[in-house]
């Protein structure tokens, strides 16, 4: 199985259009490890909303605060290790 990571820096940099016109076109499942704020419209929420047949899994880590993922972890109290990043089977 071939996997790609999606990177950019900053926000509204279009990576989660760009991840979501990958996986559709592969036929791919999607996966952000961690959600640092906006909850309720998520990447993978809005993964599933721009896709038909994507398969979105669940977050490893999901903080609360808009921000880079160490900093939102700590307002969270939640660590954060590679070893809890794992890419789930899919």
């Amino acid at each position: 199985m071939r996997k790609f990571v999606v990177t950019g820096i900053g926000t509204d940099v279009g990576k989660t259009v760009v991840s979501a016109i990958i996986a559709e076109s592969m036929a791919a499942a999607y996966w952000k490890p961690v959600q640092a704020g906006d909850l309720d419209n998520s990447d993978s929420i809005k993964i599933q909303q721009l896709t038909s047949s994507v398969e979105v899994l669940p977050e490893a880590f999901r903080l609360s605060q808009p921000m880079s993922p160490h900093a939102a972890a700590d307002i969270d109290n939640v660590q954060i290790a590679l070893n809890d990043l794992i890419i789930p089977d899919c």
